[in-house]
């Protein structure tokens, strides 16, 4: 698939642990995101069944497709620690997490890019004309006692 780096990076962020029976699924609902610039990051958090090898078994597809592959397998030590360390390794402008167990429609990550891209340039241009305001503002304050010769 296409990579656009022309799009601001988001970090799929997927803490998994005893989800054998989901974790494709998951996986696969990513890597079949019409959003093109993705990083994913995904820590096996000690699962006793096969989550580790099915994510392994999919690491070349998702190499193929995402800018950044990141996978780690660790002792249990819990989803919040988990989680912290996934967002500690993330490169991107956007984080978007999902459970190991569940899975996002195919146009889910470009559909919350668009909307969070687009309140931020309402705040700019809210904040902008905010400023033009404050600053106008204060050259009437510096200039009302100005008379024009």
């Amino acid at each position: 698939m296409e990579k656009n780096i022309n799009l601001p990076l988001v970090s799929v962020c997927i803490p998994a642990y005893n989800h054998e029976k989901y974790i494709d699924n998951c996986l696969e609902s990513i890597i079949n995101q019409n959003y093109k610039n993705i990083e994913i990051l995904i820590i096996d958090d000690g699962s006793k069944d096969g989550t580790k090898q099915k994510i392994l078994d999919l690491i070349p597809e998702m190499e193929a497709r995402f800018v950044r592959v990141f996978f780690e397998s660790q002792t249990n030590m819990g989803t919040c620690r988990t989680i912290n360390k996934l967002y500690q390794n993330v490169r991107g402008k956007y984080i978007y997490h999902i459970a190991s167990d569940d899975v996002a429609k195919t146009e889910q990550i470009h559909q919350e890019f668009v909307a969070k891209e687009t309140v931020e340039k309402k705040k700019y241009f809210e904040k902008s004309a905010e400023d033009e305001k404050d600053e106008q503002d204060k050259q009437n304050k510096f200039t009302k006692n100005m008379k024009e010769v």
